[in-house]
């Protein structure tokens, strides 16, 4: 990759022995393998590559890389490399320009990290920052070669070329050169923004400067980050000199930019900002109670929606006729006021009151504000007021009121609601402390408000919120799939979970001294499967599963067996026979099947062929399975004359899949007859001329 680097990959090994790969150990070695030095004692993932540094270029060097479980290091893999440097950058690197014709010309780079230059690569991009490969010029130049010539099918703002030399260590380092095209097209002019609510109105002149070309369109772009990024909103060059962006957040900040487009390609961009406003929402949970005799205590909650704005206060208006009525001003209060009390009122009194939130909209419309009826002398809120939260339902508790306005309570009124706007009246006037709120929908959080009943009317009101939720239900089709020293276990999500996202599962097995026991709290995934490791071959064990919310540990599923196995062993004895466009396979059945630690329970079933032609990074399946288990021979057909091909066979038991074994083989056939033939005799012999034949049957004459 770089001058003293070498770049190791590699891909996992076939088996794990059951167990996960924590990570990958490499060595190193400068005597070919007499000694080696450990570049990192495991890798900590399971990425398949590794970068070696601080070599020296041209040092002959062996590698090794073995994967690292909690077993241990396993096998080693092995590979030797040079460390290898790449070319510096082609020197004077020019280009002139005529027209729509470019000419390039270089001379070859003073270094060429010791090898002999193969060739040259020109690439071509429309932006000095970022070189991205084009189609327009993208050339692999001989490497005798020290100009190129190329011819462009229209113009462009500007082109960024860059030259690379090829050498055996890869592509060298770039030279690069920009150049412009005769002529750029202006912006578009007078470029202005109108903003309102949710969209942005852009308007724009064609552009001043366009020489003797015409505009065939606009391309218009957003940037929601400061011009970090943009995105083109037009679906193609708009014709027209308007265009409305609806879908905005109001109170955000946006950036838009139109470029003209002509047979130059796009011209230079005009930029505005704007942000869209709009009027502020409803204030919420607006309510009047009286604590005091002649007064009239207001409360509510900020607007959820300030249509983009910063909240600058409140107009509080009242009348003492109807809703219908006229409004009068009554105070206008600060943004963050949410009370107010008025204390000239005579007691029995019925007052109107209507709220509305300020911005820099101005005062939100009278149709968006909130009403409120209060009776004065009424009494104040509930006092500890709770919520618990079971299934599908919600217990309300609360105490009385510290002041009751001089009237009894007789009862309580509870409302419920999922927005803080819409109220749903659950009671109305029964005498009690607690209230059980049913039938509601589990995840769901609810509002909850109660207020004293007087002869005076409803109190001020206590707001709590509430979330229904069940325990999950058991998960489903629970089964078990043994294998060398371990179970897996895979079963589906419960029907339910209670309302709340699954946060992962517990695994329980069953012992006839302890009975049910946790081997897993937490899986801590919503995956359903789980491996539990270290178990006893031949020992059958039971096993169920639940699921755990944020409420907890669920119902547990049904219960099922499972009992480990071993493997069978590797098929020996692999002779194969090449054949014309095919390979005969033989081989002995495994001498260990699996059979000992399970007292005979298992035997071959059959044969898994498998098939590689790129040695062994891909395999196709031949025959899965080949039975029956008495069958030692397969013959692949198909094949073509000449091409190594690798084969791998596994022994299969009513548990699983054994050890594969490998062979390679060649198909081959007998040549075919020479070509030409010519017999030429003379005094005392004849001479003999031919042509090699069209085919060689797969193998070198």
């Amino acid at each position: 990759p770089a001058s003293g680097q070498v770049q190791l990959s590699w891909t996992a090994p076939s088996a794990n022995g059951g167990l996960t790969i924590a990570g990958y150990r490499v060595e190193q070695s400068a005597n070919g393998g007499g000694t080696w030095t450990v570049l990192t004692p495991t890798t900590g993932s399971t990425g398949t590559s590794f970068t070696v540094t601080g070599l020296t270029d041209g040092q002959s060097m062996v590698f090794r890389v073995a994967a690292v479980t909690a077993m241990g290091v396993g096998s080693w893999a092995t590979a030797s490399t040079n460390a290898s440097t790449v070319a510096t950058a082609p020197r004077d690197f020019a280009v002139t320009t005529s027209d729509l014709t470019f000419n390039f010309s270089w001379v070859a780079p003073t270094n060429t990290g010791g090898f002999p230059i193969t060739g040259y690569r020109l690439e071509s991009c429309q932006s000095s920052l970022v070189c991205v490969p084009t189609t327009l010029v993208n050339a692999s130049i001989p490497a005798s070669s020290s100009s190129y010539t190329a011819q462009f099918p229209s113009y462009a703002l500007a082109y960024t070329f860059r030259l690379t030399a090829i050498t055996a260590a890869g592509l060298g380092a770039p030279a690069t050169v920009t150049v412009g095209s005769s002529f750029t097209v202006s912006m578009p002019d007078g470029l202005s923004a109108a903003a309102s609510d949710q969209q942005v109105v852009l308007s724009w002149s064609a552009p001043t400067q366009l020489g003797s070309m015409r505009v065939q369109g606009y391309q218009v772009e957003q940037s929601d980050d400061r011009g970090v990024t943009w995105v083109t909103l037009s679906p193609g060059f708009l014709s027209g000199l308007t265009y409305t962006v609806r879908g905005l957040t109001n109170g955000s900040h946006y950036l838009f930019r139109i470029r003209a487009l002509t047979s130059a390609g796009l011209g230079s961009p005009a930029v505005v900002e704007s942000m869209p406003t709009g009027m502020a929402g409803t204030p919420r949970d607006f309510a009047g109670t009286s604590p005091a005799s002649g007064t009239a205590r207001l409360t509510w909650s900020a607007p959820t929606d300030l249509g983009g704005l910063a909240l600058r206060g409140y107009k509080l208006e009242y009348n003492t006729s109807s809703f219908a009525s006229a409004w009068s001003n009554l105070t206008t209060l600060g943004p963050n006021v949410t009370s107010y009390d008025w204390t000239s009122l005579s007691n029995g009194t019925t007052v109107y009151f209507r709220l509305s939130a300020i911005t820099d909209a101005g005062v939100a419309s009278s149709n968006g504000a909130m009403t409120a009826t209060f009776v004065s002398w009424t009494a104040t809120a509930p006092t500890t007021f709770t919520s618990t939260a079971a299934d599908r339902q919600v217990t309300l508790n609360w105490a009385a009121p510290s002041y009751n306005g001089g009237y009894t309570v007789y009862g309580y009124r509870v409302e419920q609601s999922v927005d803080g706007v819409n109220w749903t009246v659950l009671e109305a006037t029964e005498y009690s402390g607690s209230f059980i709120s049913r039938g509601l929908t589990n995840g769901v959080t609810y509002r909850f408000r109660v207020a004293a009943v007087t002869a005076r009317g409803v109190g001020e009101y206590s707001f709590v919120t509430g979330q229904p939720n069940a325990l999950p239900l058991a998960p489903q089709n629970l089964s078990t799939t043994a294998g060398d020293g371990r179970i897996t276990l895979n079963w589906t999500a419960p029907p339910s979970s209670g309302g709340l996202p699954i946060l992962g599962y517990q695994v329980q097995s069953y012992r006839a001294d302890i009975g049910w026991y946790v081997i897993l709290g937490n899986s801590g995934s919503t995956a359903t499967t789980v491996t539990v490791p270290g178990l006893t071959n031949g020992t059958t064990l039971w096993f169920r599963v639940a699921a755990i919310t944020s409420a907890g540990v669920g119902e547990v599923s049904a219960q099922t067996l499972g009992t480990p196995y071993v493997a069978p062993a590797a098929a020996f004895n692999l002779v194969s026979t090449p054949g014309d466009s095919s390979v005969a396979l033989s081989w002995t059945a495994p001498a260990a099947n699996g059979n000992t630690a399970l007292g005979g329970p298992w035997s071959i079933v059959g044969y898994r062929i498998e098939q590689s032609a790129d040695n062994g990074l891909t395999w196709v399946a031949l025959a899965d399975p080949l039975t029956p288990a008495s069958t030692v021979t397969y013959t692949a057909y198909g094949l073509t004359n000449g091409l190594n091909y690798q084969f791998r066979i596994t022994a299969l038991t009513q548990a699983g899949s054994g050890a594969p074994a490998f062979i390679s083989g060649t198909p081959m056939t007998t040549p075919s007859a020479v070509q030409g033939l010519v017999v030429s005799p003379s005094d005392g012999s004849v001479t003999f001329t031919w042509r090699a034949p069209l085919s060689n049957g797969g193998s070198v004459i």
